[in-house]
């Protein structure tokens, strides 16, 4: 019979130890929630800053193209009023060439 008190200490321990680690578990659960929330905040912060940064540079090109374009367009305004003729000549050649390359 001393072995069945023995037992029954014993399968008591098991039972507190399997207590504790479901404590533990459940303390671990919760840390991992917290880290996986700190990082999560802290990787929007940094996509944030990312897409900002981004964005601006996207702004930057899109102002110098847009300089580009009204620079270019008004070089070929002053061509064509410059050379009437000439640019009504190299427009109807350049129609008639797309007009060719389009019909095969």
């Amino acid at each position: 019979m001393p072995e069945s008190s023995n037992t029954k200490t014993t399968a008591g321990d098991i039972e507190d130890q399997i207590k504790n680690i479901r404590e533990d578990i459940s303390r671990l659960t919760k840390l991992f929630m917290e880290l996986g929330e700190d990082n999560l905040s802290e990787t929007k912060r940094a996509a944030r800053e990312e897409i900002d940064e981004l964005l601006g540079r996207t702004r930057h090109v899109a102002d110098e193209a847009t300089a580009r374009a009204k620079q270019t367009t008004g070089s070929v305004e002053g061509y064509i009023s410059e050379k009437p003729v000439q640019s009504t000549m190299i427009a109807l050649l350049v129609g008639i060439f797309i007009g060719f390359l389009t019909r095969r």
